[in-house]
């Protein structure tokens, strides 16, 4: 439940809880999903009203991605920001974001495994 006033460098919305900006790609996410921010837009990572979790990291080197769920949970700023939306793995019933010190995926029935790409 809120509004979303569209300007040129981002959006602005209004939201149950206060006011919130977010830059025009992260602004983007949250139209597509339906969603509205329930965080400040800092350090390039904004958190949205879903349950589960959905968090928009934006950065001009990775570009802008949602990571929700149990991968989310997971996930730790020493593993860096992700460089993929998530996708479907091939033949299975799992998913996996790529991050840019490694991957996390997740299975129904074995959760996820933070997989480092040094170490």
């Amino acid at each position: 439940t809120g509004w979303a006033l569209e300007c040129e460098n981002g959006a602005r919305f209004l939201t149950n809880t206060g006011y919130f900006s977010s830059p025009p790609a992260v602004a983007l996410v949250a139209r597509t999903y339906n969603l509205l921010p329930i965080s400040t837009f800092a350090n390039g990572m904004q958190d949205m009203n879903l349950a589960g979790g959905l968090r928009v990291f934006s950065r001009s080197d990775v570009g802008t991605h949602p990571v929700y769920g149990a991968i989310l949970t997971a996930w730790t700023p020493e593993i860096g920001f992700p460089t993929t939306d998530t996708y479907s793995v091939a033949g299975t019933a799992s998913v996996a974001c790529d991050f840019e010190n490694g991957k996390i995926p997740w299975a129904p029935t074995g959760g996820t495994v933070v997989t480092w790409t040094n170490g």
